[in-house]
Order: C-alpha cells, then sequence, then structure tokens
C-alpha cells in the first residue's frame, strides 16, 4: 500500500487534498490518470495505481533518510507514487495534490 498517500489522508488540512487522497485509497488497486500542474505551470498527465509503491515493487529496501524525505513530502501534500511511462515500464514520481487540475479518470 502508498505510505505517502496514507499519510497525506491522515494528516493533511486542505479540503481539496484531502478529497483527492481519499478518492485515490477507494481505488488503490486500479489504473488512474491525474493531470497536475508543474512547476513551471505547464501540466502534465501521470498514470499510476495508487496502492503500488515503487520501492516496494522492485524489492528496494527503504533506508531512515528515505523514510525521512518521503516525509517531508508528505507534510506538505505530496505522495510519492510510481507512474506507468509504457508497457511494463514504470518510473518514480512526486505529486504534489494541492496541484491536481481537473477530474481524475479512472482507466
Amino acid at each position: 500500500m502508498n505510505q505517502s498517500l496514507i499519510n497525506v489522508a491522515n494528516h493533511s488540512t486542505d479540503a481539496k487534498v484531502l478529497e483527492i487522497a481519499n478518492f485515490l485509497l477507494s481505488i488503490q488497486n486500479r489504473r488512474v490518470r491525474l493531470t497536475f500542474r508543474k512547476k513551471d505551470g505547464t501540466l502534465r498527465p501521470v498514470t499510476f495505481v495508487p496502492g503500488r509503491e515503487y520501492n516496494e515493487t522492485f524489492g528496494i529496501r527503504t533506508t531512515n533518510i528515505g523514510r525521512r524525505i518521503v516525509a517531508r513530502k508528505c507534510a506538505v501534500d505530496m505522495i510519492t507514487i510510481q507512474e506507468i511511462i509504457g508497457e511494463g515500464e514504470v518510473q518514480p514520481r512526486t505529486i504534489n495534490l494541492r496541484t491536481v487540475e481537473g477530474k481524475i479518470a479512472v482507466l
């Protein structure tokens, strides 16, 4: 299960972020596409399965430093995901739930 998503859902005070996080938790094993606004102002779509974590998928052990980095991200409503970039291809990605635009499509 995606622990960063759980942390944001349990600790955020932003109503929009809580709505998105709770929705993603409710469909944790389904593929979704959402669009977020990047720092440079452009929109970027991302496809992922909310319940999956990159490290868990590849058997990478989490370190204390890694846990602290993710905790800092969660404190500002960011989640870490495993983006689907192609058939059988994924990459780690961080999404700021405060910058999600529009609807989330369940695929």
